[in-house]
């Protein structure tokens, strides 16, 4: 969970290789862990574009908050479960 009155950063991966891609970073004993958010991957790149318009409302209330929309564009279709 990250500290809203700090700057901080979410991340919306498209899938799950893109999610252990940014755990990794998160890893990294130079990153705080409370200023990164890794969310739910999206499924595919058009649903992180729709995931993008329901954050909006979390991205303008809080100043400190940064999106990162992490896209690979491979040719590979979304899973759906």
């Amino acid at each position: 969970m990250t500290n809203k009155y700090q700057d901080h950063l979410w991340v919306l991966p498209e899938d799950d290789a893109n999610r252990q891609l940014v755990n990794g970073f998160v890893l990294n004993i130079d990153i705080d862990p409370c200023r990164l958010q890794v969310l739910a991957p999206a499924r595919g790149w058009n649903n992180v574009f729709e995931g993008m318009q329901r954050h909006p409302s979390g991205l303008v209330a809080c100043a400190y908050r940064h999106l990162v929309l992490m896209i690979d564009f491979d040719t590979q279709a979304a899973l759906t479960a």
